[in-house]
């Protein structure tokens, strides 16, 4: 079934919040990886400096995927509504 011209816009918003969701998930799992990794080398400053950033690194996109996802869902509600005439 071809999407409608009034579709189309809304298809791409999706597609776009799906790939953020994406990137924001592997910032999260590199980010946590590496503050495992350089905790298990060295305890040093800046092994700590470098956790301590990668750590609110982790919490930003926490926050930038739940945000996409609550407008994600608003898009999706809106698409299942019946037209208002």
């Amino acid at each position: 079934m071809a999407d409608t011209p009034e579709e189309q816009p809304i298809n791409k918003a999706l597609v776009v919040c799906q790939q953020i969701l994406r990137f924001m998930t592997g910032i999260f799992l590199v980010s946590l990886v590496l503050i495992i990794l350089l905790t298990t080398i060295s305890t040093g400053s800046f092994v700590q400096v470098t956790a301590k950033v990668l750590y609110y690194l982790i919490l930003l996109s926490g926050l930038v995927s739940l945000m996409t996802w609550l407008y994600r869902t608003r898009i999706e509600k809106r698409l299942r509504m019946p037209p208002i005439i």
